[in-house]
């Protein structure tokens, strides 16, 4: 897994590529922790365009990344779940948890408190 870390302004883009399985799960969560831990994370957008898959593992890790960013009052969303991967975010209901997008211009203005997601999430389901 390979992860690029690129700020679009006040806001973390982290670009996932690859599979997020056992190992991948431990980077992530790694990843995740040193961001906190050297900067001042308030917003971030996880792109998963090239995610090719994700266990249940993987599932749990990305619910935990979740709730560290809830934790510590910052906004997180996900963008472009590919439709195998969509299917399981549904199956889950993380979908209902987790914000996420289609496009980079709708996770932005979720992030910045422009759209709510549950209005976005009924008109693009």
């Amino acid at each position: 897994m390979i992860i690029s870390k690129k700020w679009h302004s006040d806001i973390l883009l982290l670009e996932i590529i690859g599979s997020i399985d056992g190992e991948g799960r431990e980077y992530l969560a790694q990843e995740i922790n040193n961001l906190f831990e050297k900067h001042d994370v308030d917003k971030c957008i996880m792109d998963f365009t090239k995610v090719t898959y994700i266990g249940s593992i993987g599932i749990g890790n990305i619910l935990q990344i979740y709730k560290r960013f809830e934790s510590s009052n910052a906004k997180f969303c996900m963008l472009n779940i590919l439709p195998p991967l969509r299917r399981v975010f549904r199956i889950t209901q993380l979908d209902k948890i987790i914000p996420i997008f289609d496009s980079k211009k709708d996770a932005i203005k979720y992030l910045r408190g422009e759209i709510e997601y549950g209005e976005y999430n009924k008109t693009n389901r």
